[in-house]
């Protein structure tokens, strides 16, 4: 997070909170980001061994992709404290870089998977080489 690149405020912290979280939806209901999930998918599965490799991620990155769709991001901004609550408390004095960490961290949380981070890697570092 780089201080001061934002107005300051509470409008501009859930400004960010909620253009990140919407433009988030937007990638996973893009057609070119789904068909880099099932490239991504098969060459997991091409270099792991996992048993139904392609069903089972596929499952489970359906799940993380409605997850995502589903997300209430004006419920979710406020809970991170970077909105103002409907109920009208308003939550100051939250730093907006921490308000960036912890979008960051429920998008990384939401996608993160031991099984599959290991077989992305170990199928980008096959592709790479």
């Amino acid at each position: 997070c780089v201080r001061g690149s934002l107005a300051r405020g509470d409008l501009a912290r859930c400004e960010l909170c909620t253009s990140a979280l919407t433009e988030l939806q937007i990638v996973y209901q893009d057609t070119e980001t789904q068909d880099l999930i099932s490239l991504l998918v098969d060459g997991v599965c091409d270099v792991v061994p996992i048993f139904d490799c392609v069903n089972y991620l596929e499952v489970y990155l359906n799940t993380v992709s409605q997850s995502v769709l589903q997300l209430n991001v004006t419920a979710q901004c406020e809970s991170l404290g970077a909105c103002e609550s409907s109920a009208g408390t308003e939550l100051r004095g939250v730093d907006k870089c921490v308000v960036c960490a912890k979008v960051a961290d429920l998008v990384i949380n939401t996608l993160k998977n031991p099984t599959l981070e290991a077989g992305v890697e170990a199928a980008l570092n096959t592709l790479c080489d």
